[in-house]
């Protein structure tokens, strides 16, 4: 269980890692496209070089012609090694860089220039190596011609027509189409895999000790997880049922050995003997030990009771007279005294018991002539004190837990605090163990204060 419960990624974060490393490497794998494509193929990297090239000259141009009109400033200039001419219909030559070498440029590609939308040669001047092209462009809102020359080896020229390509065929296609994606597919995971969230809380708040199996709502989901919840209803209704049989055994054990237990008590008070005495003390005992027993599976087997408001002060005065035979057999004083207001809401037969077992555990462990002390209040409080030897120096925890006793000939059950315990969580109470003023046994019960009260 504990490493189940230390797994915090959710299966829909895992599924976004997932493919999230898939888009990533398909990002990678056109990015290694788009450059060895460029790399290996010059043909195609000369036709990305024109087209970048005149989409920027006639952007530049564009912008020129409409500064006058208040147009915002032209983007930056080209190349000083690319030479260009940008001809309207009219062939009039809107603007040029080195216009006369372009155009000697045209000549020997041997194009007619006018009737061309795009096209790329691959000339050689005075023995360098150039790329001539041209392209129609939108210009001032009309068709023009922008025909370029530029050296074959100008690196710069290269890697703005790489950067065109991975922009256009890359980045702006497929990563935002990836992150929506990843989006999507992590919203549907967690849609689809809500009911299972959903189900896990029912099972955390169901209460499966008292014989009632979480209700998951099976049949309104998808087949595959409708049937996975199915099978856990099913198990969680075999065990409650198995559970609750086990626990009404318990309790009919328990309540059917008390009966003969009674009529043992009844007949060893009319036998004046010694033996008879310590027969009867044992007997008690055992009987005190069923008692705590049946109210254990009473606790599970018995429907949640209505919340009522509760005066701890009655509560711990009504306890203290259950116990008057136990505190005056040991010579034990019980005293109760009230802090104030002392008011809480819950089952007041529960917390009755678990008061009871407070005192009952500080008479059984305090020293014959003792004192034991129940404080009631300020606020939603109970404590109960003596002056005995304290607390054996062990864990909290444990002294909390069913059957332990610190001392195997200590009488009882060691059911006592445990059955506290057990009525504190239920009350969303906390039970707090120390010492006393006088160096002996404290427990407190501080349960939360009501709302009906706090407001």
């Amino acid at each position: 269980m504990g490493s189940i419960r230390a797994v915090k990624a959710t299966l829909a974060t895992r599924v976004l890692v997932r493919l999230g490393w898939t888009a990533f490497a398909v990002l990678a794998a056109n990015v290694v496209y788009a450059l060895s494509h460029n790399l290996f193929d010059s043909d195609h990297l000369a036709e990305n070089i024109v087209r970048g090239e005149t989409r920027r000259i006639a952007m530049r141009v564009d912008a020129n012609l409409g500064r006058d009109n208040g147009n915002e400033e032209p983007s930056s200039a080209p190349d000083d090694a690319v030479s260009f001419r940008v001809i309207d219909a009219t062939k009039s030559i809107l603007a040029e860089q080195n216009g006369a070498f372009v155009e000697r440029a045209s000549t020997l590609a041997t194009q007619d220039l006018y009737s061309a939308l795009f096209h790329v040669s691959r000339i050689s001047v005075d023995g360098r190596d150039y790329i001539w092209g041209v392209a129609r462009q939108r210009i001032a809102g009309r068709d023009a011609l922008v025909e370029i020359a530029l050296p074959s080896a100008l690196q710069g020229a290269h890697w703005r027509a790489v950067g065109d390509e991975l922009s256009l065929h890359v980045w702006v296609p497929i990563l935002p189409s990836a992150l929506a994606f990843l989006l999507l597919a992590h919203w549907c995971v967690h849609s689809g895999l809500a009911p299972l969230s959903r189900a896990a809380t029912t099972i955390r708040g169901a209460e499966v000790a008292r014989g009632r199996a979480p209700m998951l709502a099976a049949e309104r989901l998808t087949s595959e997880i409708g049937a996975f919840l199915f099978e856990v209803e099913a198990a969680f209704s075999r065990h409650a049922s198995l559970l609750r049989a086990q626990q009404e055994f318990v309790g009919r054990v328990a309540h059917e050995l008390r009966t003969p237990l009674g009529h043992m008590l009844r007949d060893l008070a009319a036998v004046d003997d010694a033996k008879a005495r310590a027969i009867e003390r044992n007997v008690r005992q055992l009987n005190d030990k069923i008692g705590k027993m049946l109210a254990w599976a009473r606790l599970d087997l018995a429907p949640q009771a209505q919340q009522h408001a509760i005066d701890l002060a009655a509560i711990a005065e009504a306890a203290a007279a259950d116990l008057v035979g136990l505190s005056a057999e040991r010579n034990i004083a019980v005293l109760c005294q009230r802090q104030g207001e002392a008011m809480t809401c819950g089952d007041g037969s529960a917390i009755r018991d678990a008061v009871r077992n407070m005192v009952e555990n500080a008479i059984k462990h305090t020293p014959t002539g003792s004192r034991v002390t129940v404080t009631c209040g300020p606020g939603p409080r109970i404590c109960v004190a003596d002056n005995g030897g304290g607390f054996p120096k062990v864990d909290s925890v444990l002294l909390l837990q069913p059957f332990w006793k610190g001392d195997a000939s200590t009488d009882g059950a060691g059911l006592g605090l445990a059955l506290v315990k057990r009525i504190a969580d239920s009350h969303g109470a906390r039970v707090i163990l120390g010492s006393s003023a006088e160096g002996g046994a404290e427990i407190s019960l501080r349960f939360p204060l009501p709302e009906t009260l706090a407001s």
